[in-house]
This record gives structure tokens, C-alpha cells and sequence, in this order.
């Protein structure tokens, strides 16, 4: 491709020929980039209009309202709150005023789509045909709950680990999607961290298709590298 200085009879001829005889076949705008998550399509449900009511049934309000309590990043036992539980039996199902889920619910339905999404997650990354880095970060943040956390002072401290992967699709598409945000019991040392990344390549089938992973310079994580490299 040429530089906007320079004249395209100056382009070398080589790399003229692979872009006009390959890469202006692929459709980048008409084409529909791969979903890294269900999840994703969770949030994106058709919204109902006057013309065309959508009928609520117990299912749908449970969905609807788990899309409203993760969206506002609300906490789930809002909704034993007396004053949303009787908004919530303002909306008639059946005839009958509705019934908030409750927090366990709640809970419950995330827990199966984030299952569903892993899944698919799974299924995408193993029949997607290019290499697959990985970029993760770890921290320690202060919280004044009994977690199993480092101890600094008198206040514990939740050690949380957050590993993403960035892969090129089939439609030469910048794709990424979070593998793992958990919290690691203990200190989190280079032996520790390599464990956690290993689980993660196993777990999603990544040791043949990894290409490199991108870290900051903290010294556990040159320990992470070298135990994950025997």
C-alpha cells in the first residue's frame, strides 16, 4: 500500500499485487465480525415499541431486570428492597401483579449466562484459525472485609488477577474478550501467577495456538515466565 507521499508507481510491486489481489476482496464493511461473548448479546435484546408491545411473561421480567441491575452496576440485594418489589408488582403477568426475583436469582440466571458465554467463548477461540496473545495485569486492593487476601496493616486486601486474549478473525477483524477476572488466594508470587495462567491455557486449549504475552515489568511476573516456560 503507498505512502500518501509517494507516487504508486514507486510501491514495491510485490505488495501491489497481494493488496489488489487479495485484500481488496475481503468486504471489511459488509462483513459480520465474530461475538467474542453471549454476554455480549445479552444486552443487545429487541426493545418493544407502542406499535408493537412485547407480551411480559415472568422469564422476560427476570431477563430485563438483571440487564437493568448489571448495566447500573447495582447491587443484587436491591432487589429485596420493599419500595422495587412493589414497583414490581405494578406490571400484571397473567392477570396476577409480578413478583421481584430475589437476589438468589438473580445470581443464578448470571452465573448461566456467563456459563453460556464461556462456553461459546471456548468454541470460538478453538475454530478460529490465527495465534492468540494474552495480556494480564495483577493488584492488590484495600478492602476492609475478612477476604483470604495479603494482610498489609490491619486491613486485608482482595489480590485479584485479570487475563484477556486479542486474536485476528477470519474477517481480518481485531477481536479480544476476557478470559479470567478472579481473586488468587495468598501472595500472588510467579509461582502462583503461573499457575493461574496454566490453568487458563488448559482450560481453554490455548498452548498451540499461544503467541506471546503482554505483562508490566513487576518482578513476580518475570518468575510467572519462567515457571510457565519449564
Amino acid at each position: 500500500m503507498a505512502h500518501p507521499g509517494r507516487s504508486d508507481s514507486k510501491v514495491s510491486s510485490t505488495i501491489k499485487r497481494h493488496v489488489d489481489s487479495v485484500c481488496r476482496k475481503i468486504k471489511r464493511n459488509g462483513s459480520t465480525p465474530s461475538s467474542p461473548s453471549s454476554v455480549n448479546d445479552f444486552f443487545k435484546g429487541k426493545s418493544s415499541s407502542c406499535d408493537n408491545p412485547v407480551k411480559v411473561t415472568k422469564e422476560l421480567l427476570e431477563e430485563q431486570i438483571l440487564k437493568f441491575f448489571v448495566s447500573g452496576n447495582i447491587a443484587f440485594n436491591q432487589a429485596d428492597n420493599e419500595h422495587f418489589r412493589t414497583l414490581m408488582s405494578f406490571i400484571p403477568i397473567n392477570n396476577k401483579p409480578a413478583t421481584s426475583p430475589g437476589r438468589t436469582t438473580l445470581r443464578a440466571r448470571l452465573s448461566k449466562y456467563a456459563k453460556l458465554s464461556e462456553e461459546q467463548l471456548k468454541e470460538l477461540l478453538k475454530n478460529n484459525q490465527s495465534k492468540i496473545s494474552l495480556a494480564l495485569d495483577c493488584w492488590s486492593s484495600k478492602n476492609k472485609r475478612g477476604f483470604l487476601g495479603m494482610l498489609y496493616s490491619k486491613t486485608f486486601r482482595l489480590i485479584c488477577v485479570a487475563v484477556t486474549c486479542h486474536w485476528i478473525d477470519s474477517s481480518w477483524e481485531l477481536q479480544d474478550a476476557l478470559l479470567e477476572f478472579k481473586h488468587v488466594p495468598g501472595h500472588h508470587t510467579g509461582e502462583a501467577l503461573a499457575d493461574e495462567v496454566y490453568n487458563i491455557l488448559e482450560k481453554y486449549e490455548l498452548f498451540e495456538k499461544l503467541f506471546c504475552i503482554t505483562m508490566d515489568n513487576a518482578s513476580n511476573n518475570e518468575k510467572m515466565m519462567r515457571y510457565l516456560s519449564r
